[in-house]
């Protein structure tokens, strides 16, 4: 990626600066109003907006939560790991994470270094990239189940994509996209997102997936 991309993405946050300042616990005020430690997408998306990005909070750990949106973590730089099905999965930089709404995950500290980018998407977001993949394959069957809410199943996949050029322009271009809040950002991203995902499928020998 860009270099003055990865540079405002290495600037330490204020809840960043709190945990280095000696906070132990993940601020939840941030996330959620709830007592349940459920990620609340009205903290952090716009009304009428689809998806929007927000960088990984490095410097705690984040224990085991839910979110009430998809989320896809793509891996900038360094390495993310997270807990999933009770096993540690470490993404390098240039893996991607796809998880649906009903995945129960933790995050292991991240340190300065370790730039994780989170996609903060509702499930409506993925009405044309799936229309774009066509086909029965991995990724249609994740978005359909995805996109059926009276089908609560956890499903996560994980992407190892050792740095895929192609992919890697696509996901810079709607990180700044999303960042500099520019016009019709949605109808563009939802197209990029599909080209990813087109992408995506050439590396299915790659995959990880849950194996509920």
């Amino acid at each position: 990626m860009k270099e003055e991309l990865i540079k405002k993405m290495l600037e330490i946050s204020q809840e960043e600066q709190g945990y280095l300042d000696g906070s132990v616990l993940v601020n939840k005020e941030l996330y959620t109003s709830e007592n349940k430690f459920e990620i609340d997408r009205k903290r952090f998306l716009k009304e009428g907006r689809l998806i929007t990005v927000r960088p990984h909070s490095r410097f705690i750990e984040f224990p085991a939560h839910r979110h009430n949106y998809i989320e896809i973590m793509y891996v900038c730089q360094g390495t993310i790991t997270h807990y999933l099905d009770g096993k540690e999965v470490t993404m390098q930089k240039g893996d991607m994470l796809l998880l649906n709404q009903y995945v129960k995950h933790g995050v292991k500290r991240a340190e300065y270094e370790d730039i994780g980018i989170n996609f903060i998407a509702l499930p409506e977001f993925f009405d044309i990239p799936l229309q774009m993949l066509e086909e029965n394959n991995i990724l249609a069957e994740f978005l359909i189940n995805t996109l059926r809410q009276n089908n609560p199943v956890s499903h996560y996949l994980v992407f190892r994509l050792e740095e895929d050029r192609a992919i890697e322009n696509l996901m810079e271009n709607m990180i700044v996209s999303m960042l500099n809040d520019e016009q019709n950002e949605d109808s563009i991203n939802q197209y990029s997102m599909g080209i990813v995902f087109l992408y995506l499928l050439r590396h299915v020998d790659c995959l990880t997936q849950s194996s509920s």
